[in-house]
C-alpha cells in the first residue's frame, strides 16, 4: 500500500497496470452500477463499441417484442405462447445487461482516464478476493 494517497484506489495499487494484473489474475473483481452500464450502453457513451451497441439495441428490442406478443398470446387465451414469449423477454433482458456489464468493464480496464472518472463518479467498485475488502470511492462529496 502506498502511504497518503490522493484516491482510495491509489492507497491499494501502486499503478493502475498492477491493478490490471490483478484483474487478470482474477484476484480482484470489479463491480459496476448495472443502471449506469444500461444506459451507458443504450446512449453510446464514451468508448462504446459500436457493435456492442447495436447488439444492445437487438436485445432491448427482442425483450420489448416479447412483451408485447405475450399481451398479444394472453387476448387469445395462447398460455404456454405467452409463459414461452415472457420467459424470451427476460432472457434477452439479462443477456443485455450482461453485455452492458462486460463492456464497462473491458473500457474501464483499457482506459486509466475514464476508469479513473467512473471510479470517482462511484459508477465502479473493487472487490479484494483474499481480504473481501470493497474499495470505491468513499470521500465525502464537497459542500
Amino acid at each position: 500500500m502506498v502511504g497518503q494517497a490522493e484516491s482510495p484506489f491509489d492507497a491499494h495499487w501502486e499503478s493502475f497496470e498492477a491493478f490490471r494484473d490483478e484483474v487478470r489474475q482474477h484476484r480482484i473483481l470489479l463491480g459496476v452500477d448495472r443502471g449506469f452500464a444500461r444506459q451507458w450502453m443504450l446512449r453510446g457513451g464514451a468508448r462504446c463499441p459500436r457493435v456492442a451497441q447495436l447488439a444492445a439495441y437487438l436485445l432491448v428490442a427482442l425483450a420489448v417484442t416479447s412483451v408485447a406478443s405475450t399481451i398479444y398470446a394472453v387476448l387469445y387465451a395462447a398460455y404456454l405462447l405467452a409463459v414461452f414469449l415472457l420467459l424470451s423477454a427476460y432472457v434477452s433482458w439479462r443477456l443485455f445487461v450482461h453485455l452492458a456489464i462486460a463492456n464497462v468493464r473491458s473500457v474501464a480496464l483499457r482506459d486509466e482516464a475514464l476508469f479513473r472518472r467512473w471510479f470517482d463518479e462511484r459508477r465502479l467498485s473493487v472487490l479484494i478476493k483474499a481480504t473481501g475488502e470493497y474499495v470505491w470511492n468513499d470521500r465525502a462529496a464537497p459542500s
